[in-house]
């Protein structure tokens, strides 16, 4: 089904939310799947979005953990390459211990060392607008 067959689909079933409620009772039936829980939070144009770009895919949802380090990571990163800031500044300011520390210079690291050219320069190119955790 083309994009806006889909939309249109969609726009059909929304109409008639007892087709919703049967079309998440079959997603239910599949225990590993999120459908229900991802049809009660998205609205219709971010569902058929979403379908369009990941249908038919597996995808990974973080945990709350996993994305609280990527967070830290982005934020390290943003004051190494963006600030210029040390990693002993950047170590009190994100009250990160060593352990911490060297997990999070590993990963941006890692982040450097595979990046595309055009992530690096969106990297190099961020408007100074203040602090990022003001």
């Amino acid at each position: 089904m083309k994009n806006k067959e889909l939309e249109r689909h969609l726009k059909s079933c929304f109409k008639r939310s007892d087709a919703l409620v049967i079309v998440a009772l079959m997603f239910l039936s599949n225990k590993k799947s999120l459908v229900p829980e991802i049809m009660s939070i998205f609205d219709l144009e971010t569902l058929n979005t979403f379908l369009y770009l990941y249908g038919g895919e597996t995808i990974q949802i973080p945990t709350v953990k996993d994305f609280e380090f990527q967070l830290t990571c982005a934020i390290a990163l943003y004051y190494k390459e963006v600030k210029g800031k040390r990693w002993d500044w950047i170590r009190k300011r994100l009250d990160l211990d060593n352990y911490q520390e060297e997990k999070v210079k590993k990963s941006c690291a890692y982040f450097l060392k595979n990046a595309k050219e055009c992530d690096l320069n969106f990297l190099k190119n961020i408007s100074d607008q203040g602090d990022i955790l003001e």
